[in-house]
Parts: C-alpha cells; sequence; structure tokens
C-alpha cells in the first residue's frame, strides 16, 4: 500500500483539531438548557422512584436517566459539568471508530477521523445533555466490534446496553443481534448467546408498553410526523451535505449503495487475505446501515419516529464503510489517491465551517431559561408567576422544568405554577413564564386579554432570527 503524503497527513490533523475544537469550545460556557435538557436534568434530579415513574411515562429507554441521576448526585447539574458527560461520550466514539479502523489501514483510519468530527452531529450533541452522545458511543463500540468480529462477548454487552439507550440503538443492536444468530446457525453452534441477548434486550421496551405510556405513541399519535420512505433518507442523510441538508439524500444514499457496491466486488477469489478481510467488515458495516434504513422505513408508515437527531446511532457504520471503502480504493490505484485526498480534505473543511455555525447558533439565546428566570427574579416585587404554554398542559415534567432555574436563582423562594389565563382570568400583575412555541402562546393570550385591553410586554427580548421555539416572560398588567 502506498502511504499517506505527509501533506494530507497535515491537512487531516489541522481539520480533526478545528472539529475537535468547534465541538469543546463551548462545553464550559453556562448557556441555559433548553427545553429536552431540562427534562433530562429535572427528570435525573429526583429519586430512584420517581426517575423510574418518569420514565414510565418517556418514550426513551432508561440507562441514560440513570446514569445522568448518578453524575447529578455526586457532581451536581451545572451546564458545563453535564455537558462534559455528553462531549466525553460523543469524542470517545470518534477515537473508538478511528481506532476501530486502524486495522484496515491507515487510509481507513485518517478518513473515519475526519468524516467523524468534521459530521456536525458530532459536535452538536457533544454539548447537549441528552442521550444522543451516549448513543453515538456505544454505536461506535457495538458495530465496530461487530466489524473485527475480535471479541463476542463485549458485542453483545455493547448491543444490550446500546438498546437500553436510544429505541434507535435497540433496532440496530437487534439487526446486529440477528446477524450473529445467522452466523450461529450457519455454523450449528453459538446460538444461544446472541439469542438470550436479543430476549433481554426485549424486556425494557415490553414493560415500556405494557405498563407505561409508550403504546400510546404508537400508530402515529406522537408529534413526529413521516410521510414517505424518502423522508425517513432525508432524515438520515441530513449530517453529510453541510449546509445542504434537503439534498443529503441525493448523495449520502448513492454514496452508500456504490460503496457496497464496490466492496462486493473485491470479495472474489485470487484477492489477498488481507483485502478480503477488509471487504467483509466494509459489507457487514453496509449490512448495519441498510438493514437499519429498510426497518425504520417500514416502522415509520405506521409509527413514526424519524427524526435527524435519531439517526446519530448510524453515523458510526456509515463513516466505517465510507472510510473502509476508501482504504479499498487506495489500495487499488495510485491514481486514485491525490483524487481521494483532495475531495476529502475539501469536503471537510466546509463540514468544519458548518459545524462551527451550527454550534454558535445553538448557543444564542434560544430557549433561554435562565435569562428569562432571571427577568422575573428581578421584577417579581408584587407580581405574582405563573408558567403557561398553549397546550394547556400543567404535567409534572412542564412545571418542574419551568422552575428549575427560577428556584436556583431565587434560592427557593420564587415558584412559578400552572396557569391559563386564556380560561381563568386573572387579576393584578403577572409575570407569565411561557414554554416552547411562543407564537401560539402569545396568540392565544393577546386574543383573551385584549378585550380587557390588557397588552403584553414580552421580556426578556427573543433574538429574531431564532424566535421559533424560544422562551421569554409575558408582563400581564391586568387590574
Amino acid at each position: 500500500m502506498q502511504s499517506i503524503s505527509r501533506l494530507h497527513q497535515t491537512v487531516s490533523l489541522v481539520l480533526i483539531a478545528a472539529a475537535l475544537w468547534v465541538a469543546a469550545h463551548t462545553v464550559w460556557t453556562p448557556w441555559s438548557y433548553w427545553f429536552d435538557e431540562l427534562f433530562s436534568v429535572t427528570m435525573s434530579g429526583q429519586s430512584l422512584s420517581g426517575v423510574l415513574s418518569s420514565l414510565m411515562q418517556d418514550v426513551h429507554p432508561p440507562l441514560y436517566q440513570l446514569l445522568l441521576k448518578g453524575v447529578i448526585q455526586a457532581v451536581g447539574d451545572a451546564e458545563p459539568t453535564l455537558r462534559t458527560l455528553s462531549w466525553l461520550f460523543a469524542t470517545a466514539g470518534l477515537a473508538i471508530t478511528t481506532l476501530m479502523l486502524r486495522r484496515y489501514g491507515n487510509m481507513a483510519a485518517w478518513f473515519g477521523a475526519l468524516l467523524f468530527a468534521t459530521n456536525w452531529l458530532y459536535p452538536y450533541y457533544a454539548t447537549e445533555v441528552r442521550s444522543y452522545a451516549m448513543m453515538l458511543a456505544l454505536s461506535s463500540l457495538t458495530c465496530g466490534l461487530f466489524l473485527n468480529r475480535r471479541s463476542r462477548a463485549a458485542l453483545l454487552v455493547c448491543c444490550l446496553l446500546l438498546s437500553l439507550t436510544h429505541y434507535f440503538g435497540l433496532i440496530v443492536a437487534g439487526i446486529i443481534l440477528a446477524a450473529e444468530c445467522l452466523t450461529a446457525l450457519r455454523a450449528r453452534r453459538g446460538f444461544l448467546a446472541p439469542f438470550v441477548t436479543g430476549l433481554l434486550a426485549l424486556v425494557w421496551p415490553i414493560c415500556h408498553f405494557k405498563l407505561g405510556q409508550l403504546g400510546q405513541h404508537t400508530g402515529g399519535s406522537f408529534w413526529i410526523k413521516v410521510d414517505s420512505p424518502l423522508d425517513t433518507l432525508a432524515m438520515y442523510a441530513v449530517g453529510y451535505i453541510p449546509g445542504h441538508a434537503d439534498k443529503g439524500i441525493w448523495l449520502i444514499v448513492p454514496a452508500v449503495l456504490m460503496a457496497g457496491a464496490y466492496i462486493w466486488r473485491q470479495i472474489a477469489p485470487g484477492q489477498a487475505e488481507a483485502r478480503q478481510e477488509t471487504a467483509w467488515a466494509g459489507l457487514r458495516a453496509f449490512y448495519v446501515v441498510v438493514a437499519t434504513l429498510l426497518v425504520v422505513m417500514v416502522i415509520d408508515q405506521n409509527t413514526p419516529m424519524s427524526t435527524p437527531k435519531n439517526y446519530v446511532v448510524l453515523m458510526p457504520p456509515t463513516v466505517m464503510l465510507l472510510a473502509i471503502t476508501a482504504q479499498l480504493a487506495w489500495q487499488r490505484s495510485a491514481k486514485l489517491q491525490p483524487v481521494i485526498s483532495v475531495v476529502l480534505c475539501l469536503y471537510c473543511a466546509v463540514a468544519v465551517w458548518v459545524s462551527h455555525d451550527k454550534i454558535e447558533r445553538k448557543t444564542a439565546p434560544f430557549q433561554n431559561w435562565k435569562e428569562a428566570s432571571a427577568y422575573i427574579v428581578e421584577h417579581a416585587q408584587g407580581r405574582k408567576i405563573c408558567f403557561y404554554v398553549a397546550t394547556g398542559s400543567s404535567k409534572w415534567d412542564d412545571v418542574n422544568i419551568a422552575n428549575h432555574y427560577l428556584v436556583q436563582q431565587s434560592g427557593g423562594k420564587l415558584r412559578a405554577d400552572h396557569c391559563d389565563p386564556v380560561r381563568q382570568p386573572i387579576h393584578g400583575p403577572y409575570l407569565v413564564l411561557y414554554g416552547q412555541n411562543p407564537g401560539p402562546s402569545q396568540q392565544r393570550l393577546t386574543e383573551a386579554l385584549g378585550p380587557q385591553n390588557i397588552q403584553l410586554d414580552v421580556r426578556p427580548k427573543q433574538s429574531t432570527d431564532r424566535s421559533n421555539g424560544a422562551v421569554g416572560v409575558f408582563v400581564v398588567n391586568a387590574p
């Protein structure tokens, strides 16, 4: 194999270092949690029985929330602390993917590290207190072990952990365990271990469905909407076209299919053993990606579950597939080597810029619960405090999310109770902390209070380009 040029290594290192900086430079800045992060933090801040009870009302498996509870008990719930946990998980995924690919050659490792680090999904979820970074790390380890065929016991344990992290992780784990069972049946030995692991992976989903509210969100009765299989593929592809997510489907899907076809052609009599081993690893990655997408496309037609963030679980096998394809092409033709290097580095340079832009936008005042709560603490004199959402929800999670920063910043002196000024007229000056979707909230309040000559003053002012979904305070000066 031709060695990788020093120039390519230097440019790759610069791009990887830039991507790592993008992922890390805001982690230790205490910008406000947004609604979903507050859901995780407030849920895990309860007693163990409270966490388990809340999990039964949620739509996610328990592993991340239980881990987060332990971290909060040990070191607190400050934003930099908990986001560091996500950054460690996501960066571990990058390191694992790179190390797993080294077995197949230097080009595979370089290519994989570049594609992984510069994909905007990596820094975006490395800075979010949700289960996605943990799923990214476990997917990297599980898929790497499945490709390398080194430790079956470790693979089965990782499949179980992945299934308990997210339901997309359950699908990927099931795809891998199905392959392990078929391999064992052909070999007529070793079938019991993957089969039992699969049964164990189903214990939580069955309990969640029977005893919790998971079943209530099936059949399309959830906020996620998927109109066609093309929508499913488009959401998978969203991380791979920097700045043009809607066009990603026309790049990454053909790239995956062509990579699978190219690798298949490398498995032929007369090929070197090492090259055939690399090709088989690539086919296993291709199987994980394609089989998962097919399963999700079928599920989406009855119970839509696809959102772009869920597909972080397929980032590791997709990166591994493309990296192995590049390695095989690199070995085959010296003429292709400079082309591969230039195209890869240009693509990743643009991807780093897009990642930086997305992170900067993410840390702007978007759903700034901290600022809104600070405003209430400063201006609370003589005013009643309440929390309002246009849906009229008064669920435990909504009320506690609204009070997380308010209780912290007031030293426990202030707390917002749920209210609905639309249905029950309010008297006296109010500060109304409102949640997601402020447009409907403000419209309903304006329509209800307008006839009473009560005007809304929205504070603190939100940035105009991020107003959809922002959080703020309605100052209601009711007589």
